[in-house]
């Protein structure tokens, strides 16, 4: 059992390295309680995180709208990639905000609340 923990541990060290590396991603994918607010955030309204994250990269207020019309994560990566100058990769988005949307949420937010309105 201690074998599988120590290979599951060293695989998502691997892939979270890996991911920032490739990114340029202030935050680690897998880093969600460096910011326990969104993390809290994330878990309890994931739908309501979202919406923030993607009224903040369009540079307005979130609405009720966007909190029941729930955008699509994979574009709001696309988005802060492109606001943030990141290089673009799309195929890892892709795979990031399947299996591990929560997290992917939890770093889009980071991200946005770290450089805030700046731009590349």
């Amino acid at each position: 059992m201690k074998r599988i923990v120590w290979i599951l541990k060293s695989f998502f060290s691997f892939f979270s390295s890996f991911l920032k590396m490739t990114t340029y991603w202030g935050s680690s994918l897998l880093g969600c309680m460096s910011n326990p607010k969104i993390c809290i955030m994330t878990l309890l309204c994931m739908p309501c995180q979202l919406a923030k994250n993607k009224a903040s990269v369009d540079q307005r207020e979130c609405t009720i709208c966007d909190c029941l019309c729930m955008p699509r994560e994979y574009f709001t990566r696309q988005q802060i990639r492109s606001k943030y100058g990141f290089e673009q990769a799309t195929l890892m988005d892709c795979i990031v905000t399947g299996p591990c949307l929560p997290c992917a949420v939890c770093q889009d937010a980071r991200e946005i609340e770290d450089r805030g309105s700046m731009v590349r």
